[in-house]
């Protein structure tokens, strides 16, 4: 029996730049969507003074008045050139979500994003 997953790219090398931010992304629709994984990767420039960090904005649905969470936030180091990765897979009730990137301090940090969706068994 084989997965048939969709793979995404949100974000692919965007630029932080420093003291800028934050950056939002537009809502992803994961509503036909056995699972979720979202995999978001940071790069150092050099000389960070306050690291960047990343956040996955979760809903139900996007209409007004619906309620939103966000996921733990993920954050990089201050390490010049130092590189860190995660994935989170988001629970099956939740239909879209939204990636919330606060830049660096001191210098730039270059995020990558993208998501695999599993559609069917």
């Amino acid at each position: 029996m084989a997965l048939i997953k969709t793979d995404t790219s949100v974000y692919s090398d965007q630029v932080l730049s420093a003291g800028g931010g934050p950056t939002i992304s537009a809502w992803q629709n994961v509503e036909a969507s056995y699972e979720t994984q979202v995999h978001m990767k940071l790069l150092n420039g050099a000389s960070i003074t306050i690291p960047a960090k990343i956040e996955v904005e979760v809903a139900s649905n996007t209409s007004t008045g619906k309620s939103y969470d966000f996921t733990p936030t993920y954050e990089m180091s201050i390490t010049n050139g130092d590189e860190k990765s995660w994935t989170m897979t988001l629970p099956m009730a939740v239909e879209h979500f939204r990636i919330v990137a606060t830049h660096a301090t001191g210098g730039t940090v270059t995020m990558n994003v993208e998501y695999t969706r599993v559609t069917g068994i």
